[in-house]
C-alpha cells in the first residue's frame, strides 16, 4: 500500500526470486539504490515526452528490508558449475538475498512533477528490469503489487518488446532448463540415471540451420583443437551464440581425468563427423571484438518470474548502441588459443529475436526434440510457451 509523506513515497516491493551479490559482507545485501537509480533513469528519460535525455532530475531513493536473509549456502542454479577448487574464494565472495518485502522509498523534495514522473516510470522500470547479478536468467524480481499491473506494462510496450511467458511451479529450474536449450543446448549423457538420448542440440544452432547449413564456433573451436583443416569451405563460419550474449571464454576440459569418468571429444555429429579426439590439458578461447569497441554485451533476452508465471522479454533495441554507433550483429569477434591460433567469426547481422522465439515456441510447445530424456526434458515437455 502506497504512503505519502511531504517529502516522500513509499512502496512495497515484493521479491520473487533470489538476488544474488557480490561483496555479501557489506550491510544490507539485497536490492541497492545504486543500482535501481540508473535504470529508473534510463525509463524516465523513456517516457520524458517534453525534454532531453540531458535533463537533471533531484530525488533520493532508499531501500531498507527488516528481515533480510542471507543463504551462506549460495545458490546451486548460479554456482552449480563452479568448479570447487578453483572457484572457492569466488563462492566466499557472493550471497543469495531470499524473498522477502522490500521498502522503496522516493524523495523529490517537493518536486511534484518528477513525482509524477517516478510514479509512472517505476512499474516499467519493475516490470522490465531484474536485478543482481545473473539477472537477466530471472534472479532479482521485483514488483509492487500497487503498481499498474505488470501485464498491462507488457501490453503498452508490446510494440518495442515482445513477451511471451509459461506457466511453472519451478521458475528458475525451468528458465535454466529452457535459456540452456536455447543457446549452449544440453548435454547430460554422462550424468546419472544412466540413459541414452540425454543430448539436445542448441535450439539457436537449429533455427539457423533449418533453411541454409552454417559452421558454428563450438565446431570450429573444435576443428582446430585437432588441427583439422575445415572441409567445408562452402559453408559459412558464423558465431551465433553471441546472438544472446557475448562470452569472455569458452573452455574445453580435458578428456584423459582418471577421476572423472569421461570420454574422448568428439565433433559435430549433426554434420555427419565421426572424428573423436584427446584433450590432456584444458583448452580455453578467449574472445573479443577485433576493434575492442564491444567488449561486453548482456543477454537481450529477459526471464521475469511473478509467483507462477515466467515471462520472457526481448529486447531487440539492446543491439544497437545508438550513442557510440555500434551494432554487435555483423561485428567480427577473434577467439584466441595459445596452443592453435585464432578464428575470426562474424556474428550473423539481420536476427530478429522475436522470429526466433517463435521457432522456439513451436518447438518446445510441440515437443519437437524427441527423442531426448531425461529430467530437463521433462521440464521442457511441460512448458506450454504464449504470446501475451
Amino acid at each position: 500500500m502506497q504512503k505519502e509523506y511531504p517529502l516522500q513515497k513509499i512502496y512495497l516491493l515484493d521479491q520473487y526470486t533470489p538476488i544474488i551479490h557480490f561483496q555479501h559482507d557489506q550491510d544490507n545485501a539485497t536490492l541497492r539504490a545504486t543500482e535501481l537509480k540508473p535504470k529508473l533513469d534510463r525509463w524516465l528519460n523513456k517516457i520524458d515526452k517534453t525534454n532531453s535525455n540531458n535533463k537533471t532530475r533531484r530525488y533520493k531513493i532508499r531501500l531498507f528490508s527488516e528481515d533480510n536473509i542471507i543463504d551462506k549456502k549460495n545458490h546451486p542454479l548460479y554456482f552449480g558449475n563452479m568448479r570447487r577448487k578453483d572457484n572457492l574464494s569466488a563462492k566466499e565472495k557472493f550471497s543469495v538475498s531470499k524473498r522477502g518485502v522490500l521498502t522503496l522509498s522516493v524523495n523529490t523534495f517537493f518536486d511534484s512533477a518528477l513525482a509524477d514522473e517516478i510514479e509512472e516510470a517505476l512499474p516499467y522500470c519493475f516490470a522490465f528490469e531484474n536485478f543482481g547479478t545473473r539477472q537477466s536468467k530471472g534472479f532479482g524480481s521485483f514488483y509492487c503489487k500497487e503498481f499498474l499491473s505488470i501485464e498491462d506494462c507488457f501490453q503498452n510496450k508490446k510494440d518495442d518488446y515482445p513477451v511471451y511467458f509459461f506457466e511453472t511451479k519451478t521458475p528458475l529450474d525451468s528458465i535454466q532448463a529452457l535459456y540452456k536449450a536455447m543457446k549452449p543446448g544440453i548435454n547430460e549423457e554422462h550424468m546419472p540415471p544412466k540413459m541414452k538420448n540425454k543430448y539436445l542440440k542448441s535450439l539457436l544452432w537449429q533455427y539457423f540451420n533449418e533453411n541454409q547449413q552454417i559452421n558454428w564456433e563450438k565446431r570450429l573451436m573444435k576443428q582446430k583443437l585437432m588441427k583439422n583443416n575445415i572441409r567445408d569451405h562452402d559453408i559459412e563460419n558464423l558465431y551465433i551464440r553471441g546472438l544472446l550474449g557475448l562470452a569472455n571464454n569458452f573452455m574445453f576440459r580435458k578428456t584423459n581425468d582418471p577421476r572423472r569418468n569421461i570420454y574422448d571429444a568428439r565433433m559435430d555429429k549433426d554434420y555427419g563427423d565421426k572424428d573423436r579426439f584427446k584433450l590432456y590439458r584444458n583448452e580455453n578461447f578467449s574472445v573479443s571484438q577485433e576493434k575492442n569497441e564491444i567488449q561486453r554485451f548482456e543477454s537481450p533476452i529477459t526471464f521475469k518470474p511473478i509467483n507462477d508465471k515466467v515471462y520472457i522479454i526481448l529486447r531487440q533495441d539492446k543491439y544497437k548502441d545508438d550513442l557510440n554507433k555500434l551494432n554487435i550483429q555483423g561485428e567480427t569477434f577473434t577467439f584466441k588459443n595459445s596452443s592453435v591460433g585464432n578464428i575470426h567469426l562474424k556474428i550473423p547481422e539481420n536476427f530478429s529475436l522475436e522470429t526466433f522465439m517463435d521457432f522456439v515456441c513451436n518447438k518446445i510447445n510441440n515437443n519437437l526434440f524427441n527423442p531426448f530424456q531425461g529430467p530437463t526434458a521433462e521440464l521442457l515437455r511441460n512448458m506450454n510457451i504464449q504470446k501475451l
